[in-house]
């Protein structure tokens, strides 16, 4: 439903969004829009060299609530994961991670576009993934 798409939760975290900026040492940085609404993210990732775990989540970007709130949502919820966990993803565990029980597939998109962004910035580096 629409209405749930807006919740206080989504809007608190636009509002006051976590991580977001650059990552100037990254070790994984990608970019990704959504040409059907014009949001834009950049993802930044920096990994602990000897256990391979995500230290450093930085984002930043514009569009609407939706996916800067994942953007922001993801950013905390990756910390400390490794880049399998992180590929392992899916749409339905950010459903889950915002509280929504659908969402159209027209707002798919914005919901999943951090997500994509950082599961290809991974994906271009599939050696340092296993």
């Amino acid at each position: 439903m629409i209405d749930d798409l807006y919740q206080e939760t989504i809007l608190e975290e636009y509002a006051h969004p976590k991580n977001k900026g650059t990552l100037t040492n990254a070790d994984f940085q990608q970019s990704e829009s959504n040409s059907s609404c014009g949001d834009q993210v950049t993802v930044y990732l920096q990994l602990d060299p000897l256990n391979h775990l995500i230290t450093e989540v930085r984002w930043e970007g514009v569009g609407c609530a939706i996916s800067m709130a994942l953007a922001s949502f993801l950013s905390e919820e990756i910390k400390g994961k490794t880049l399998p966990q992180l590929a392992a993803y899916t749409i339905e565990d950010l459903k889950v991670m915002i509280g929504l029980d659908q969402i159209s597939p027209g707002r798919e998109k914005c919901l999943s576009l951090a997500l994509v962004a950082f599961q290809k910035a991974i994906s271009a580096n599939q050696d340092q993934v296993a």
